[in-house]
């Protein structure tokens, strides 16, 4: 299938998703599908978007067992007969996607990520420079043969994440 300029307005021709593939984690074509509150059908254990229907409370409208082409036409057929049930899936559907999907929020978390960790690379780079100041430093003590090629520094940097890791 060739890429369009015009995703959107694909988007808007179509009534529904059906994600037919199993080894796309999380396809943006879906997450698109769901904001603007068009359903989403896929197999179970196939992609994320299968627990996000579950997470959503319409796996059941819209997720059929892994490979059953007879459950999911099903479930497709009774959604398109009857315009209610295929109504509240839609909107429950774009609701969770905008909580869960949303950018802004999805930014502001990697800030809060990136600054929980700013106490601890603070902390790695002042015991870099400790242990660089000590003259201490024996590489062959702190770093396996096939990892003393780097600068001092890289050598120090690995030798102190593997302790905080447990290695």
């Amino acid at each position: 299938m060739r890429a369009t300029s015009e995703i959107e307005y694909a988007y808007a021709q179509a009534d529904a998703l059906l994600l037919s593939f199993r080894l796309n984690p999380l396809p943006n074509v879906a997450i698109d599908m769901l904001l603007i509150g068009k359903p989403v059908f896929c197999f179970a254990r196939t992609t994320g978007i299968a627990g996000f229907l579950r997470e959503a409370g319409i796996a059941e409208h819209c997720a059929a067992q892994y490979l059953d082409a007879t459950e999911m036409a099903a479930k497709i057929r009774c959604l398109s007969d009857d315009p209610a049930p295929l109504a509240t899936v839609a909107e429950r559907g774009a609701a969770v996607a905008r909580q869960s999907f949303n950018a802004a929020r999805y930014a502001e978390r990697l800030d809060e990520i990136a600054i929980s960790h700013l106490p601890k690379h603070r902390q790695m780079a002042h015991d870099i420079a400790y242990i660089q100041e000590s003259v201490a430093l024996r590489r062959a003590f702190c770093a396996p043969i096939r990892e003393t090629d780097g600068t001092e520094e890289e050598t120090i940097r690995r030798y102190l994440e593997s302790n905080r890791i447990g290695h």
